[in-house]
């Protein structure tokens, strides 16, 4: 009887571990939120960063949000059939209009694209949430964060997505958009975690983070693209939010992971291999949110050096005038400063911020985290990569 006893006592402890059985590991150390806190203090750029993440914050949790239980379309369907331009979303007359003509239109179509962007916009509020809580310990943060969460938890069986095809989705049309929507899931949900009772722990990571890691893994099909890293990154991103190294370990390490993806996928020249930069862009974003938080699980993307030749590529693609050819995420950027000191990236970074005919704001939450002083710029030294200028870019996928 007393065998049976302790057994029983093992089981219900046991089953009332989250999922992954792990140690909690947040994405952000506290030594790392210490230096912010303090960098806050002496740096402009930084309080005014920190002033309006946590305003973005004030705002979604003064209004709760209502989670759709519908899917979400396709965001190039959201457009005016005769201008060809995105269409706006009066909630009051619950209709979509052209902003030019200010036409009203209506069709199932139409709703499914504006769904899109309200649970991408639920996704991003989610990571918000957990940001601001971290960075001030603010408990109204965590309950809106958590709010969200539990309701795509409850939803998650009522989205009937018609999409058959093979990159469908769930909560989106395609699983492209659902691996996205994931990496911000995965953040909200790993920094508010310490103020979550077990039961929230368990019905967040049951019902809304393992199918949805499910998922994903389950489109991994035998190619290399832009989705395939996506889906890899937000399989990862699920599996750091859980500690769940085996969720990793698939993610990364496995068939179509993201070290097989980096390896075959990245030209010589450190563009992505079928020629788009659009791609490139988006395929470097990917990799980006995973080597940002890698570390602290045991991973370090960072030392791959085609990682670090895919921040540089771009760079050397300029129009005649010597701007990049295409728009880069600037605070891509400032990680890849922070990661590498590498006096290229510090010259792009301060190109942007100090450029008279287009200055930009030196704001955003990565700029915060991992920015370093501009105000003095290296001599370019042979840690550089050397970085071919490709002429003529050709598709190098097979």
């Amino acid at each position: 009887m007393f065998r049976f006893i302790i057994f029983v006592l093992c089981y219900l402890t046991f089953v009332s571990l989250p999922l992954a059985g792990q140690a909690y590991v947040p994405f952000l150390a506290v030594e790392q939120l210490d230096a912010v806190k303090a960098k806050v203090q002496i740096d402009l750029d930084a309080k005014k960063s920190l002033l309006m993440l946590t305003r973005q914050a004030d705002r979604i949790a003064a209004q709760p949000v209502k989670v759709s239980n519908v899917y979400g379309g396709l965001a190039q369907d959201y457009v005016c059939p005769d201008h060809g331009i995105p269409l706006s979303y009066d909630e009051k007359a619950a209709v979509h209009r052209c902003p030019k003509d200010n036409k009203q239109y209506s069709s199932e179509k139409l709703d499914a694209a504006q769904r899109f962007y309200v649970h991408m916009r639920n996704g991003r509020a989610t990571k918000d949430l957990g940001l601001a809580y971290a960075l001030t310990g603010d408990n109204k943060y965590a309950a809106a964060g958590r709010d969200i969460l539990l309701q795509y938890a409850k939803n998650w069986a009522e989205y009937k997505n018609p999409n058959i095809s093979n990159d469908h989705g769930h909560i989106f049309w395609q699983v492209l958009d659902e691996a996205q929507f994931a990496t911000n899931i995965a953040w909200g949900y790993n920094l508010i975690y310490p103020a979550l009772t077990i039961d929230e722990q368990q019905t967040i990571e049951n019902e809304l983070i393992t199918p949805l890691y499910t998922m994903l893994q389950a489109k991994q099909t035998a190619d290399r693209s832009v989705n395939r890293i996506w889906e890899s990154a937000g399989s990862t991103l699920l599996g750091f939010a859980t500690n769940n190294p085996v969720w990793v370990k698939a993610a990364i390490e496995g068939p179509l992971g993201l070290k097989e993806q980096i390896a075959k996928g990245v030209s010589a020249t450190g563009l992505w291999a079928d020629g788009s930069l659009e791609h490139h862009n988006s395929a470097l974003s990917a990799l980006s949110s995973v080597a940002e938080i890698a570390p602290q699980f045991g991973y370090d993307l960072t030392t791959d050096q085609k990682l670090r030749t895919m921040f540089a590529a771009p760079l050397t693609l300029a129009t005649p005038a010597g701007q990049p050819t295409k728009a880069l995420a600037t605070d891509l950027y400032e990680m890849a400063y922070a990661w590498y000191k590498d006096p290229l990236f510090a010259k792009y970074l301060t190109s942007i911020y100090t450029n008279p005919a287009g200055k930009v704001d030196r704001l955003s939450y990565r700029a915060l985290l991992y920015g370093l002083p501009l105000t003095v710029i290296p001599e370019p030294s042979s840690a550089s990569p050397a970085v071919p200028i490709p002429v003529l870019i050709k598709n190098e996928l097979k």
